[in-house]
């Protein structure tokens, strides 16, 4: 003769995960009373952001009630995110999660860090989340974007000389860190080299137009017979 069924109430903690019994969908904890043959039983249970749970459960039979109660291993970890200046918008694989400083739980595994704050460049990292095992990813330093000089100059085509390094040649757009102090050479033949000192502050783009002055000379001519008058470019001198 088979013995009798027996009942098996389940929990779990989490409450609500997922139960499957010798691989068949049973609902979600808490499950009462539930008749199970006697014998072995294989028990599989899913919750989310916790790790899987897998057990052989004897089942007594005979009408016989059993109450077993099992724990869920978390999935995640604690983790302290900051960055100087704090209030930066942080992002976990791309989702917003909140702003500096932030004590959050992330899934295990590889996730993208990205911190985010208007006038300032983007940083990325990608951490390595194991559950169970909390860090603190000490404070990013954000730097500061990188500001556009526009600049032109009359006329056009001088050279443009940043710190020391030959850029190209004006009209031209160049890429100038903030807070901090540069120096501008212009030159172009027949014409002055000029030089100025740049610094952007709160303004990412600034416009900067420039005239050179004219590099003149004074020229002497000994004509005979005296008194005659000379042409330059059209124009008639005494």
């Amino acid at each position: 003769l088979n013995k009798l069924a027996g009942q098996v109430t389940l929990t779990s903690s989490p409450s609500g995960a997922t139960v499957v019994i010798n691989g068949q969908q049973q609902g979600r904890t808490t499950l009462n009373k539930l008749k199970l043959e006697a014998g072995k039983h294989n028990i599989k249970l899913y919750a989310e952001r916790h790790q899987p749970l897998s057990a052989d459960i004897a089942v007594q039979g005979m009408d016989i009630h059993q109450q077993l109660n099992f724990n869920l291993e978390p999935a995640w970890a604690d983790v302290l995110i900051n960055s100087s200046p704090s209030g930066a918008k942080v992002l976990i694989d791309g989702t917003v999660i909140g702003k500096t400083p932030i004590h959050t739980e992330l899934i295990e595994g590889q996730r993208q860090l990205s911190l985010e704050l208007i006038g300032y460049k983007t940083v990325q990292s990608e951490l390595t989340v194991k559950a169970g095992t909390s860090q603190d990813i000490g404070t990013l330093v954000l730097q500061r974007q990188d500001g556009l000089l526009q600049l032109k100059t009359r006329p056009t085509a001088a050279g443009v000389i940043l710190n020391g390094v030959y850029q190209g040649t004006s009209p031209l757009d160049i890429p100038l860190s903030p807070l901090k102090k540069h120096t501008i050479t212009l030159v172009k033949s027949g014409y002055h080299n000029l030089q100025k000192t740049i610094q952007l502050d709160n303004t990412l783009i600034k416009e900067l137009d420039v005239s050179l002055k004219p590099a003149l000379a004074k020229v002497r001519f000994a004509i005979k017979p005296k008194n005659a008058e000379v042409l330059i470019n059209g124009k008639w001198h005494d």
